[in-house]
């Protein structure tokens, strides 16, 4: 099974909201506290660039983009249940954004809740450090800073 990435447009935003992983709703929650259809949207307008990484048959399986703040990149991914059938086309095109997002910024860094396990192992793939768990967005969550550099 395969999936490329499409530049993302609204309506993949949309599609995404409505069946994210419950680790990724969660973390939206506790991040934001918008609903997730809002957090999506504000997410994919407030980037730089973003993508979609769609199925050959046109099923939306995750949405990638990056935002420029305080001299860095801020790279977010939010993902669907079906995304765990295309491990090796997300990992493949999980290494080909980072490797244009970092040429492009040079660092990139974020925030992921501390309980989203799928997450913190994909980020540890991809060669991110991450710091102790902290307080973030206000809601009671725990998030754990990450970051890579070139």
């Amino acid at each position: 099974m395969g999936a490329e990435l499409v530049p993302a447009a609204s309506w993949h935003c949309a599609d995404v909201a409505h069946r994210l992983r419950r680790g990724d709703r969660e973390e939206v929650r506790l991040a934001t506290g918008e609903a997730p259809a809002d957090a999506v949207f504000r997410a994919w307008v407030e980037s730089l660039e973003s993508w979609a990484l769609v199925t050959r048959s046109g099923i939306t399986l995750a949405l990638a983009g990056y935002a420029h703040r305080g001299g860095c990149g801020v790279p977010w991914v939010l993902g669907t249940p079906e995304l765990v059938g295309y491990a090796l086309s997300f990992c493949r095109a999980s290494r080909q954004l980072l490797k244009v997002w970092l040429e492009r910024c040079g660092r990139l860094q974020n925030y992921v809740w501390d309980q989203h396990a799928e997450a913190i192992r994909w980020l540890h793939w991809l060669g991110f450090e991450l710091g102790a768990p902290e307080p973030y967005g206000g809601r009671g969550g725990s998030f754990r800073p990450f970051w890579i550099a070139r």
